[in-house]
């Protein structure tokens, strides 16, 4: 059982995964939550440049060599290592030495030529503010929040994880994985969802993220009744700090799941695509039916320019969305953009979320991603057809705007 925490950080993600602080800090762009009040901040503006652990490789082992790891670190020297907790287990985390004279850049260039590693990618860490308020944590909670059976959409949120006993979930929401992979290890089994940060079957909210972008999906079902699941997969802490190596697990976890149809990503970074994620990406494109609903990030710029990933992948089974402002006329001010990389438009705009009886509001991309979940699911559940057809669909109904001349299809979805 975790410790009760008491302060929940309500802010945007966009996971810019160019930020973290430490050394290696990369500034991050942050929307606040502050009540009646919407309030804009973006220290990522002077410089999106990544910055990566200077100790750290993520490697990929070729399946055929999963049973001579230990000698693979031997070879390269790797002080230390961290497996996926309920994850693939072909990623692992090298660690080296910060004293000794591995040099990481050539490690990489060897790591890439060798033929029992199939990809590498440097890990790095984003870091944002805090809120104050009360938070439990008894996963005895996640049962009660667990759906019966086996039935309806099942949307994975990749995020801070979820604060199951908030009282605006008024019915039982979290994924049933009755029939499904079911992950143990030597301390933990899953319950319904997991936490790579701390690596346990806990995956509750304590920054609020989150939290909001889950209660955006659910509410817009619950008003539809059409049935769902969502599978909470927490891969950024308390502070909103995570890795890059906590998203490739959450990533490779979700996707383990036999009945996932969307995952919505609302976190993001800027200039390099980075292989590892991309490469997971294309591949669910070859093999499954998944729609990634990703959100566009807050530094108003091009992504054309400056390319925000996952919302830059150019991937079909990808949906890139952005920001509409409160009067829905046009573009948020925090917005970012894209004629290539940036497809629609949605609520982002000082969205009401009530806490402890009081309405706050939120404002950023990542809070108009869920909107986009809440429809792609809607549809879904409605019309029963794919998730590539879903998207399709939900480009050809979204309502058009000269406005939005700035992004490819010119339209936006409607709260």
């Amino acid at each position: 059982m975790k410790k009760h925490i008491h302060y929940l950080a309500i802010c945007s993600i966009s996971f810019l995964m160019t930020s973290c602080s430490l050394e290696n800090e990369m500034q991050t762009e942050v929307e606040i939550l502050t009540p009646k009040k919407y309030v804009a901040k973006d220290s990522s503006q002077k410089n999106t440049r990544n910055t990566h652990f200077k100790n750290q490789l993520i490697v990929q082992y070729n399946v055929k060599f999963l049973n001579q790891k230990e000698k693979f670190r031997k070879k390269y020297h790797v002080d230390n290592y961290q497996s996926c907790s309920c994850g693939d287990e072909t990623i692992e985390l090298w660690s080296f030495d910060k004293h000794s004279s591995v040099d990481i850049e050539e490690t990489k260039q060897q790591v890439e030529s060798d033929v029992g590693l199939e990809g590498n990618d440097f890990n790095f860490v984003i870091k944002n503010k805090k809120q104050v308020i009360d938070v439990r944590s008894e996963t005895e909670i996640i049962k009660k929040q667990i759906v019966s059976g086996r039935k309806g959409v099942t949307i994975a949120v990749l995020d801070t994880g979820v604060q199951y006993d908030y009282k605006g979930f008024t019915i039982p929401f979290l994924y049933n994985n009755e029939g499904d992979n079911t992950c143990f290890t030597s301390s933990y089994q899953e319950i319904s969802g997991w936490d790579f940060v701390n690596n346990d079957n806990n995956p509750y909210d304590d920054n609020g993220h989150g939290t909001i972008v889950t209660h955006i999906i659910t509410r817009t079902l619950d008003a539809y009744k059409y049935p769902y699941q969502i599978l909470p997969i927490k891969v950024l802490g308390q502070d909103g700090e995570g890795t890059y190596f906590n998203v490739l697990c959450g990533f490779q976890y979700a996707i383990s799941k036999k009945r996932l149809d969307i995952i919505n990503m609302s976190l993001g970074w800027y200039h390099k695509p980075y292989r590892l994620l991309q490469e997971l990406i294309s591949k669910l494109e070859r093999e499954r039916d998944i729609l990634i609903i990703t959100s566009a990030g807050n530094m108003t710029s091009d992504n054309d320019v400056i390319p925000h990933f996952p919302s830059s992948y150019m991937h079909k089974n990808i949906l890139s969305i952005t920001s509409m402002n409160s009067d829905m006329n046009a573009l948020a001010k925090h917005a970012n953009y894209g004629i290539l990389h940036v497809d629609l438009a949605a609520p982002g705009e000082h969205i009401p979320f009530s806490y402890q009886g009081q309405i706050q509001y939120v404002s950023g991309t990542s809070f108009a991603a869920p909107h986009a979940s809440a429809l792609a699911a809607y549809i879904h559940a409605k019309t029963g057809i794919t998730m590539k057809k879903t998207k399709l669909k939900m480009i050809d109904k979204a309502q058009s705007l000269n406005a939005l001349y700035k992004i490819k299809h010119k339209a936006y979805i409607q709260n």
